[in-house]
């Protein structure tokens, strides 16, 4: 199922002023509509922010764990702008944790339980101080057969992570039904005899996760799906020789 996807996910426009926050649960409710005026030097932080998350966030998909080394590095160590508020302070140095935790983690299982803290931290920092990230979801082409699957599949997982990230139950939801409504006909799959079965399986199995995503209704839920959602993901593109899957960011 060979796909290079360079699907742009990373120009949202956010406006927001922290990110971060010392807990790991990840709110079902949606964010207010309005946030305070952002300022661009926490503005810029902010996307700064939210372009190494998303490498992280393709890196695991892929089931590539060393790329995740230097994003996690990034964000480990960034430092706040000037003027950030003083309550924001303790969450700078949670993130940076989470994101050790993620550049250092024995395996990818363990890197995605990381991954998944670290968006528990935005969540709560952006419903602690007030200011919410807008993140916007990309258009993209319909293309068919299997290449056109995955870049559904590709939606849907970004979609999830926004979700988790804003927080925004609709947004979550959006991509449940993404995942879910994305089929193959048989006559679309590759006739590759030794990757096709197992390829399947694992198709079958994000299908799943979409339906079980669609009523997961807790935070715990949504945060331990979304790890079986990229490990499952990983599975599918290790069966080949080399990393391949979404890479977006550069």
């Amino acid at each position: 199922m060979p796909h290079q996807l360079r699907c742009r996910i990373s120009g949202a426009t956010f406006l927001l002023t922290l990110v971060v926050s010392a807990q790991a649960i990840l709110p079902a409710q949606d964010a207010p509509t309005q946030s305070p005026r952002p300022i661009p030097a926490r503005a810029a932080e902010m996307r700064d922010h939210f372009t190494q998350v998303t490498k992280i966030h393709e890196a695991l998909i892929r089931g590539d764990l060393k790329a995740t080394l230097a994003p996690g590095a990034e964000l480990a160590t960034t430092d706040p702008p000037e003027g950030f508020p003083a309550m924001a302070a303790p969450f700078v140095e949670e993130i940076r944790r989470a994101a050790r935790q993620v550049g250092t983690a024995p395996n990818l299982r363990s890197a995605a339980a990381s991954m998944v803290t670290l968006l528990g931290q935005c969540a709560a920092c952006h419903q602690a101080v007030g200011v919410y990230p807008s993140p916007a979801s990309p258009r993209h082409p319909e293309l068919p057969m299997v290449v056109g699957h995955m870049i559904e599949h590709q939606r849907g997982a970004d979609d999830m992570l926004q979700g988790l990230m804003m927080p925004s139950a609709s947004r979550w939801i959006e991509a449940a039904d993404r995942l879910e409504a994305a089929t193959l006909r048989p006559t679309e799959w590759p006739a590759d005899s030794k990757l096709t079965a197992e390829a399947r399986q694992a198709d079958a199995a994000v299908h799943a996760l979409a339906g079980r995503a669609r009523t997961a209704t807790t935070a715990r839920a949504r945060a331990n799906l979304y790890v079986d959602l990229v490990t499952t993901c990983a599975s599918c593109h290790s069966l080949h020789r080399s990393v391949w899957g979404p890479r977006s960011v550069r």
